[in-house]
């Protein structure tokens, strides 16, 4: 999955199997691919710079039905995005001065009814795990890792240290665990909850965006290779899917297609 040129979007199911490649993002010379999320009914948002002016992104939703993408909605200084947990809106930022002041937004899936719940814009990550809850990592002074109110705005900073990582927290499902990639000894995956208490650290094995199943019985770490620590059972295990052998994860959500 390279920045530029050819990007595969594929599914599969939470054992790896019934993959299947959804669509083909080619971005013309001089746009680059920025990421892309599931939604709860299983189809895929990315997100791809423009030619004429790199500093607009457009969003587009490929429908898991008929695999066919379609045009969202642009913003100019886009940062990050985040899907909601019901699938019906989306939250984002932006960071450009061009772009007037940073701020975050949410909005319906297709842009409209926006409305600013925050006057910073999550640099690194932006999560919606949970429906009042917004999570962002990358915002400015105080709000570096913090908790925002969809409702009224406010803001708190989340208790987890974010010193010496590789990558940034990864808020789970329920909202209220937290994995981190420490750098210091032992290195490795370390758990803590949303308020502050280390849970467990899983070393050796870490990256820079692991991810939470559905259910936090398990987490998918990225390097060295894609492997599952299982909560349950303590143990560590090769990640086997039916997609492409250079598959890199980009999200993992429970929907009604069963992927």
């Amino acid at each position: 999955m390279p920045q530029s040129g050819r990007v595969e979007l594929w599914t599969t199911n939470v054992v790896g199997g019934d993959a299947r490649r959804l669509t083909v993002v080619t971005p013309p010379p001089g746009r680059a691919f920025l990421a892309a999320r599931l939604t709860r009914l299983g189809d895929v948002i990315y997100a791809v710079s423009e030619a004429a002016d790199g500093n607009v992104d457009d969003l587009y939703l490929v429908d898991r039905r008929t695999r066919r993408s379609r045009f969202l909605f642009s913003v100019r200084g886009l940062a990050t995005f985040a899907t909601s947990s019901d699938g019906l809106r989306i939250a984002y930022s932006r960071e450009l001065p061009i772009a007037g002041k940073p701020a975050t937004f949410v909005a319906d899936i297709d842009g409209s009814h926006r409305r600013q719940v925050a006057p910073v814009a999550a640099s690194y990550s932006l999560a919606w795990p949970v429906s009042d809850t917004l999570f962002l990592v990358g915002g400015e002074g105080r709000c570096w890792f913090c908790a925002l109110s969809v409702a009224t705005g406010y803001r708190r900073s989340v208790p987890v240290p974010v010193k010496n990582i590789d990558g940034w927290p990864v808020v789970s499902p329920r909202a209220d665990r937290v994995a981190i990639d420490a750098l210091t000894g032992p290195a490795g995956e370390r758990i803590y909850t949303t308020s502050g208490k280390s849970l467990r650290n899983i070393i050796g094995a870490g990256g820079s965006e692991a991810f939470w199943a559905p259910d936090e019985q398990q987490l998918l770490i990225q390097h060295p290779g894609l492997r599952v620590f299982d909560f349950a059972t303590h143990r560590l295990a090769t990640f086997r899917h039916a997609g492409p052998a250079s598959m890199q994860v980009l999200d993992w959500k429970s929907t009604n297609a069963g992927n």
